[in-house]
């Protein structure tokens, strides 16, 4: 039986000493809020993080480990820290918008303070979401495009 005398390398023990954070997004649409997660994903290694979004948007969250709760009101006493990026991106473009150098996922990351080198952004599904989309996609047996500006939730083609 091995004994831990370490117990600050033990990965659990590590998450439960890690502080509360919460990250604000009250506002913008699907891809604003994809364009957050590697951030988030990133920042999940200093901070447990709880998400304040707005409501039909969880989905997008849901199957990402990294994210401890997702809600829509919250009292925001007690966390160690708060990242209010509401208005965080929309502001820079405003005074920079004529040469924007940077993407929306670097801008989130600058507004969490991390560094992030992937830039993909970050959707899993679960087992039942793809098995139907994949029987969709052998259904209907042609390439499909699917384009949804300034959607407000994902929606199911089909149903």
């Amino acid at each position: 039986m091995k004994i831990i005398t370490n117990f600050i390398n033990f990965p659990y023990y590590t998450y439960l000493c890690m502080k509360n954070c919460l990250v604000i997004r009250k506002y913008g649409y699907i891809g604003d809020l994809l364009m957050m997660t590697p951030a988030l994903k990133e920042l999940s290694k200093t901070y447990k993080i709880d998400l304040l979004i707005p409501e039909g948007y969880e989905g997008v969250f849901q199957n990402l480990d990294f994210i401890k709760d997702i809600c829509f009101n919250k009292d925001t006493i007690n966390y160690d820290k708060i990242f209010d990026l509401n208005d965080y991106e929309f502001n820079y473009e405003q005074i920079y918008q004529t040469k924007i150098e940077k993407t929306k996922q670097e801008l989130f990351a600058e507004a969490l303070n991390v560094k992030i080198t992937d830039l993909k952004p970050l959707i899993i599904l679960d087992k039942r979401e793809l098995a139907w989309i994949n029987n969709y996609l052998k259904d209907i047996n042609r390439k499909i495009l699917l384009l949804a500006p300034k959607s407000k939730m994902f929606h199911v083609i089909g149903h």
